[in-house]
């Protein structure tokens, strides 16, 4: 798993997570007190997201999970009033299958540019048919990763998405 690649604890990283839709929702915020087990927890539930989709809704909508994520970003608690604490790395990783509507284009690019003007560092890790807005969803192209399907392509792809984030980090020490 892609979180095997993190010293998960209150002083290093913590990790969020969105499942998405038609509709997104949090299934964890960044919270300090989250450790390996709970976070491998609620990440195996993203891998079972088929089991919700009668919740969820389709097709997906990637502007609503992004804009989500910026939210959780912005008050990584949860909790009322909360606020980032200053100096932490802002990294999201966005999984999509398939392109987005047309008509959703300028949404998306609109809450990926969002992202980024809040200095985030985006990932974007996609199954075809990947559609144009799939180029703007990462920081830039060499943050983009796209596959067939993820059953064949994630074993090869995470790996090098773990590596590329840790490098992004190593230098003050936050990865194993």
């Amino acid at each position: 798993m892609l979180v095997d690649y993190f010293v998960l604890d209150e002083n290093n990283v913590n990790i969020g997570f969105v499942l998405y839709g038609k509709e997104p929702t949090i299934l964890s915020h960044p919270q300090p007190f989250k450790d390996q087990a709970e976070t491998n927890t609620r990440a195996t539930l993203l891998t079972q997201r088929e089991n919700y989709m009668n919740v969820l809704g389709s097709p997906p909508n990637v502007a609503r999970a992004l804009n989500l994520m910026r939210a959780m970003f912005q008050n990584p608690s949860g909790y009322p009033m909360e606020r980032p604490r200053r100096g932490v790395m802002k990294i999201g990783v966005i999984f999509t299958w398939g392109a987005q509507p047309i008509d959703a284009f300028d949404d998306v690019i609109r809450a990926s540019d969002d992202l980024r003007m809040d200095g985030v560092t985006m990932y974007a890790v996609g199954r075809s048919p990947i559609g144009p807005e799939f180029a703007r969803l990462a920081t830039d192209e060499c943050k983009l990763f796209s596959m067939g399907n993820f059953q064949e392509g994630l074993p090869s792809v995470l790996p090098y998405l773990g590596s590329s984030i840790c490098t992004r980090k190593d230098n003050i020490g936050l990865f194993k």
